[in-house]
């Protein structure tokens, strides 16, 4: 199934341009790319129409930070999930082994843990 890529912003972009090359070697097809308004998802992934989502409350992340979270929702897109019973598993253990991959994942995760204090944001 052929899905439009109809949304896309040049920050994202650069962001997937940036991650994909580094940490897929370039191999993933660049998904739909648009902010949402700050709710309580950092970033998230619709398999179905391939598009991911980012919270505008990091708009003012360091780049690394933004580069995170792209990173570990195109590790969704580049992985799938496991269906394992009743319910889908997203962050399997292979999951977590690649995003740990990631630069500096421990920064970026304390700095996420730092914003979400001040808010109340996760990411899928």
């Amino acid at each position: 199934m052929v899905i439009d890529k109809t949304q896309d912003d040049e920050v994202l972009a650069l962001s997937y341009d940036r991650v994909n090359e580094q940490y897929f070697g370039g191999l993933v097809e660049k998904p739909n790319l648009q902010w949402h308004k700050a709710s309580r998802r950092l970033g998230s992934y619709d398999y179905g129409t391939d598009t991911i989502s980012m919270s505008d409350a990091l708009r003012g992340a360091p780049e690394r930070v933004l580069d995170y979270v792209m990173h570990h929702e195109l590790l969704h897109k580049y992985l799938k999930y496991s269906a394992k019973g009743v319910r889908p598993h997203h962050h399997t253990k292979k999951f977590k082994e690649m995003e740990k991959r990631f630069y500096d994942w421990e920064g970026c995760e304390q700095y996420l843990s730092r914003m979400t204090r001040k808010g109340w944001f996760f990411f899928e």
